[in-house]
């Protein structure tokens, strides 16, 4: 995917920001990762198709493009075609951040990769 954009968001699971449904075929455990792209769209616009996010109907519109990958690198260019220099992560960053669940994890570039069945979790034996 390259060209203008308005979101990208790398998701292993179907829900961001509060309840909207923006890769309704995901699953957490699958090994994969969902590529949500949308390209520039008009206030308008934006404004006629939010509520279709929120229930996963939004798949199908020609701004949205959702891809499945194991791993995706993300990259920015300044509107005068020169890459954005990293630096460390900010909400007042000059450079595009790099956010995992609303938090600055780092500036872009950036690599987001997943691998299968690498989360532990513990099990502390109690049933309920």
């Amino acid at each position: 995917m390259t060209g203008p954009t308005f979101l990208l968001a790398v998701m292993n699971g179907r829900f961001i920001g509060g309840g909207m449904e923006v890769t309704p075929g995901a699953r957490i455990d699958d090994g994969v990762l969902e590529v949500f792209h949308v390209a520039p769209l008009s206030a308008v616009r934006f404004l006629r198709i939010f509520s279709k996010v929120f229930a996963g109907r939004h798949t199908d519109l020609p701004e949205v493009d959702i891809r499945t990958v194991s791993s995706v690198r993300i990259e920015s260019v300044t509107a005068v075609g020169h890459p954005v220099p990293p630096g460390p992560p900010s909400w007042r960053s000059t450079g595009p951040v790099l956010h995992g669940d609303g938090e600055p994890l780092g500036m872009l570039p950036a690599t987001v990769t997943v691998e299968h069945g690498q989360l532990a979790l513990l099990d502390d034996g109690r049933r309920p």
